[in-house]
């Protein structure tokens, strides 16, 4: 692409959140195009996204509570109300009936129980769910007769008229150095930031690199709200190295414990779910514990760890790390809960603009 173009829907990013944007517009019917800095699944946070998909169940108001609480007293209720009222259509509609993702269970779902979880409610592929949701999501969407993907596209600026946005200028050439001065319009009758989080900024994150937050700076450069930036997650487990990768969550769900370098189990002194509390408890937690004391380790002992988590353990096998002595963790910057401001069907306060996922502050989270 190399001239001005034209579509009735532009979405820029091909995770989870945009994949879903661009299925659910040419579900009814519009040209839709996804442009995206990707070459492949693993540029997307999506394709690293361990843990699971949190489902209702049978009990709406439990994981209600339980999103209220996590959130730290800042989670908009009528969000939240939003998530819980249609999560499980979507995940049944989406991921079970149109991808076909192969969740755990061999008669029925192998649901898992993750941090600030009241009850088993995780859909989950091994520790890989990411991976096994996103490229399925992204044949589906190339063989899609509405739908158009481009690759290597950075987004540069979004394209504004009057207080409305009408697309944006793109970069053919991201990785090459050689950027263009002022980019390829796309114009769009509407346009979908699906652009993820902000991990490059930080030394230490679990996200692929790419994760500069560009959604977050194009739309408050073009006049958008954006909240509760402040607001970022630091995953407690990831590996303790300059090159971290993340322990999921998970592994403390089905039984891993917390040690300081004394080996003393210390998360039931900071909270009555231990291992299982908050994530940023738990985080604060670590980051206390490895001042005090030297070293945090996730002692993996109570559970067969190889059987369960072979993905985990062969990336501990890769770096030489043996979990039967523990895998030593510190917190690491994982996801940003504010950007974006919108509303529950993801409009944000400029015309046209809409933002999704990671860039979009939803007040889902709250802190």
């Amino acid at each position: 692409m190399t001239d001005a173009t034209t579509t009735d829907v532009l979405v820029l990013g091909s995770g989870i959140a945009g994949c879903g944007a661009a299925l659910a517009a040419a579900r009814e019917g519009a040209s839709v195009l996804v442009a995206t800095k990707a070459q492949q699944p693993a540029d997307a946070s999506t394709d690293w996204a361990q843990g699971g998909i949190a489902t209702t169940r049978d009990d709406p108001e439990s994981l209600k509570r339980d999103i209220l609480a996590a959130g730290d007293g800042e989670a908009d209720p009528e969000a939240v109300d939003a998530l819980v009222g249609d999560a499980a259509a979507a995940v049944e509609d989406v991921l079970v009936d149109t991808l076909g993702v192969p969740f755990d269970g061999e008669e029925g779902f192998d649901y898992a129980r993750e941090a600030a979880h009241s009850a088993a409610r995780i859909l989950h592929v091994d520790a890989a769910t990411g991976h096994h949701i996103l490229g399925p999501f992204l044949r589906h969407l190339d063989a899609h007769e509405n739908i158009d993907m481009l690759e290597d596209a950075a987004a540069l600026d979004l394209i504004t008229d009057e207080g409305a946005v009408t697309g944006a200028l793109l970069d053919r050439n991201p990785r090459t150095g050689d950027r263009a001065e002022t980019g390829v319009p796309v114009f769009a009758g509407s346009t979908v930031l699906a652009t993820g989080g902000i991990g490059d900024l930080y030394r230490r994150s679990t996200n692929p690199r790419g994760s500069t937050g560009d959604g977050v700076a194009m739309a408050a450069l073009a006049g958008a709200d954006v909240t509760d930036a402040e607001y970022v997650q630091f995953h407690p487990t990831a590996y303790d190295d300059a090159d971290p990768f993340l322990v999921s969550e998970a592994v403390r769900g089905e039984g891993a414990l917390l040690r300081n370098a004394d080996g003393e189990r210390f998360m039931p002194d900071y909270h009555e779910d231990a291992e299982l509390a908050p994530r940023d408890v738990v985080a604060r937690a670590v980051a206390a514990e490895r001042d005090a004391t030297g070293e945090v380790r996730l002692d993996v002992s109570p559970l067969a760890f190889a059987e369960e988590f072979p993905g985990l353990a062969e990336a501990c096998a890769d770096r030489g790390v043996d979990w039967e002595t523990g895998i030593p963790v510190a917190p690491c910057e994982h996801f940003l809960c504010g950007g974006v401001a919108v509303d529950t069907v993801g409009r944000t306060s400029l015309d046209r603009l809409f933002a999704v996922g990671e860039c979009a502050r939803t007040g889902v989270h709250g802190a």
